[in-house]
Parts: structure tokens; C-alpha cells; sequence
């Protein structure tokens, strides 16, 4: 093993030192993850808002007064394109994509 003038123990403060890197390295790691999450929230990764499944219901009746079927079989085909397990899941980001997709629903056509 070398030695250091001091007798210190080079192998040992380059094995501290690789150790205290990796532990910085992944604490970086870590705070750009948190980071990256916070970001993401403002880019629509929460919940609807109470107004917007309100409006998103008003669109299942709408729609299914409109086309002559029932309201569940609407929210069901909006669950099933979204690849949500119930409206409640969806996220903002989703919010506008989801109305379109309403107004744009013509289920005679899915149907067939």
C-alpha cells in the first residue's frame, strides 16, 4: 500500500473519498427527482379539480341525452380511452383532451 508523507493511508482517503462522491452523487439524485416531481405538478400531474368533473359529468349526460344511451356506457368508453379505473383518476393534464374526446364521441360509430 502507499503511504502518504504523514504516514496516512492513501488507499484509505481515496476509498473515503470515492464513498463520500457516490453519497453526493445520489443525494444530487435524489433532490433532482424531488425536483423534477414539484415541476411536474405544474404540468398537470394532479387531480381535477371539483369544477372540471363537474363539467366532465355535465358532458356524460350531455352526450348520452344527445345520442340516445346511457350515461354509464359514456363514462365507461371515457375510462376505457383514458386507461383510468374511474373519472376521479384523471389528471389535469388530461382535462382538455377529455372534453374533445366528448364532443368529438359519436358511439354508433364505436359501437360498430
Amino acid at each position: 500500500m502507499k503511504k502518504s508523507g504523514n504516514g496516512g493511508d492513501v488507499l484509505a482517503f481515496d476509498q473515503r473519498a470515492t464513498t463520500a462522491k457516490k453519497k453526493s452523487a445520489k443525494k444530487v439524485t435524489m433532490q433532482s427527482s424531488h425536483h423534477l416531481a414539484d415541476r411536474m405538478q405544474g404540468y398537470g400531474l394532479k387531480a381535477l379539480q371539483k369544477n372540471e368533473l363537474q363539467s366532465i359529468y355535465a358532458l356524460f349526460d350531455w352526450v348520452a341525452n344527445e345520442q340516445r344511451s346511457a350515461k354509464e356506457t359514456v363514462q365507461a368508453m371515457t375510462e376505457v380511452r383514458f386507461s383510468v379505473k374511474d373519472v376521479t383518476s384523471l389528471q389535469q393534464k388530461d382535462y382538455d383532451e377529455v372534453i374533445k374526446f366528448l364532443v368529438d364521441l359519436r358511439i354508433d360509430e364505436m359501437r360498430h
